[in-house]
Order: C-alpha cells, then structure tokens, then sequence
C-alpha cells in the first residue's frame, strides 16, 4: 500500500515546482511558501493524532490524498494551492503515523518492520521522480491523475490485505470451547 500511495505522491513532487512556475505562474516566494506550509500542517497534525487507531488514520491519510491529489488538478492560483496544502499535510501526517503505529503493534520485530516500512519509502522516492518525468512530458495534470489512481489502488490494496490480515488472525486465535 504505502508503495504504490507513495509511489504516486513522488511523481508529484519531482515535478510539483516546475507546474507551480509553469502553470499557476508562482515565483519563488510563493513557491517556498507553499513547500513550507505542507511540513508545517504535518508538524502539528502528528502531535493531535496519536489517540486515534491505526485503522481510522491510514484510511483518512489515503482518502486525504486522493482528494489533495484530484485538488492540485483544479488549484488555479497561490490561494488554492496553498488551502490545498492543508489537506495534504493532514493527509500525509494520518497515514504517516497510521502505518507506523500498525507496524509496531502488530509485529513483534517492530525494528526490522520499521526498517522494511522506510526502505519501502525509499524505493518510492527512486520510482517515483522517474515515472513523474516521463508522466509530466505529456502534461503535469497526467502527474496528478497518476497520482491520485495510484491513491485509490492503494486504498483498495489495504482494505484487501486488512480483510485477509485479519481473518488470518481470528484464525491463529483460539476460541474457547462451550
């Protein structure tokens, strides 16, 4: 999931300050701001969000990033992209600290899993600004529809294997004969 989320979320950001130049016609300013702000809403966002399950915040993260990625489609000055930034910084702050919570309270090798769940980000941000280059030499809209299928698939990816996840541990799980 976080592959195929993460994947689609780097083909953005390979291109994302060439289209705000391009594009929405941004200088420099308003470009710093906007990469600014995203970090920022992420910042206070993580420390609010912790009480949730891990279940409830990398569905919201998902969701989130379906609709931040189908909002840069529609963003048409420093304004909206910058109004957008908030949903992405909600959106990536959820299913950041989801997928790590879920890693570590349900696997007992919560170290090797960590390193696995970096190293899965990791390869998106070698995937990614290679496909978002190919992607954006046909148009940087292209880029975002990618991205926000790739979101999608990536929702459907989880829902699956949480299904399968947790039939397999009902099924490990004995139950207390009448």
């Amino acid at each position: 999931m976080m592959l195929i989320r993460h994947t689609g979320a780097n083909i953005v950001w390979a291109v994302f300050p060439l289209f705000l130049v391009d594009v929405l016609h941004l200088n420099v300013l308003e470009i710093g701001i906007i990469n600014a702000f995203n970090p920022f809403v992420q910042f206070f966002v993580m420390q609010r969000i912790d009480r949730y399950g891990s279940l409830t915040l990398i569905i919201a993260g998902l969701l989130g990033s379906i609709a931040t990625f189908v909002l840069f489609v529609l963003a048409w000055d420093f304004w909206s992209m910058f109004a957008i930034q908030i949903l992405l910084g909600f959106s990536w702050a959820t299913l950041y600290v989801g997928s790590l919570k879920f890693i570590t309270e349900e696997n007992p090798e919560t170290g090797t899993a960590g390193g696995w769940f970096n190293s899965v980000t990791s390869l998106s941000s070698i995937i990614g600004p290679i496909a978002g280059g190919f992607l954006a030499a046909v148009s940087y809209y292209l880029t975002f529809t990618v991205a926000a299928v790739s979101a999608v698939v990536a929702l459907a990816v989880y829902l699956v294997a949480l299904r399968r996840f947790q039939g397999e541990r009902e099924a490990r799980i004995p139950r207390a004969s009448a």
